[in-house]
């Protein structure tokens, strides 16, 4: 219930507070957890955390923006924002691209349990969870700079605003670089070592192919910021299609080919559709430029 007001923060630019508010809730819940853990606390151990950052949450809310939200709760004054023209439009649309997310991401794991069993399950989860989080960490370069963009953009600096993507994209390829690098090295490196660890993770070569889908994937994010900030969300058919293709490609070469075709049928997908999604960048920025 808290998360639309989070959403107004970062809409009225308060990125950092927001995101130094959710690394001390982080820590907070890590902290909670382990003292669960060491009470014997079993399942409630999941409780503890999450009443953790619902504490942190209503503190901090009352403690530093009681004055900032008081107005919301009285009747309003003034023009009303539409919610079916400016904001229904958009979110059924941004919807469906977390929708086709949320599968792309956690469809490969039951494929492989059903088809080759356990051990090649959970050898693909622990690699996928280091391969997405050297996305996600990539990512942080241009989630946040969703408020910063809405404004250049109502400001009309489209010059300093595509500069300052192009700058968001090069370090985001940089980190996405240097972080697949070290992840393969890693795995490189346990099964030239014959480390015992070395079984929990999938072969050097699928490995390499999971890391480029993350990057070729990633290279999407710092560009579906732009667009959204736009009010616009001209992804939702591209990502209906990635999450169809990479669903069937993996449910088909995964029974075949088993991890190795699950990487194969990733990354040949995001390569296929990298095209399109440049193609639709390059064509709304210029239409709405021209226009806005």
């Amino acid at each position: 219930m808290l998360t639309p007001l989070w959403s107004m923060l970062e809409g009225c630019n308060q990125v950092s507070q927001v995101y130094s508010f959710r690394m001390v809730g982080s820590i907070l819940r890590t902290l909670f957890i382990w003292v669960a853990v060491m009470c014997g606390a079993r399942l409630w151990t999941a409780s503890a955390g999450v009443a953790a950052i619902l504490v942190w949450s209503i503190v901090f809310l009352f403690w530093r923006y009681r004055s900032f939200f008081g107005p919301f709760f009285s009747k309003p004054q003034g023009p009303c924002v539409s919610w079916w023209g400016e904001i229904w439009q958009v979110q059924w649309r941004t919807a469906m691209s977390y929708i086709n997310t949320f599968f792309i991401s956690y469809i490969f794991t039951p494929v492989l349990f059903h088809f080759h069993g356990s051990v090649v399950a959970g050898q693909f989860g622990i690699s996928w969870a280091l391969a997405a989080a050297v996305g996600s960490v990539a990512s942080m370069w241009s989630t946040p700079r969703g408020p910063q963009f809405a404004m250049m953009i109502a400001r009309r600096e489209y010059k300093a605003l595509d500069q300052l993507l192009y700058r968001i994209i090069a370090v985001a390829l940089g980190v996405l670089l240097l972080g697949g690098l070290a992840v393969w090295l890693l795995v490189y490196g346990l099964n030239i070592l014959n480390h015992p660890f070395a079984a929990r993770l999938l072969p050097p070569l699928p490995t390499a192919l999971i890391l480029l889908g993350i990057a070729v994937a990633s290279a999407f994010s710092p560009m579906s910021v732009y667009l959204r900030a736009h009010k616009k969300e001209p992804y939702v058919l591209i990502s209906i299609a990635s999450g169809v293709l990479i669903g069937l490609s993996s449910l088909i070469l995964g029974k075949q080919f088993s991890a190795l075709g699950i990487a194969v049928a990733y990354l040949g997908s995001n390569l296929i559709l990298l095209p399109w999604g440049l193609a639709i960048f390059y064509h709304y920025r210029r239409e709405w430029h021209a226009v806005v």
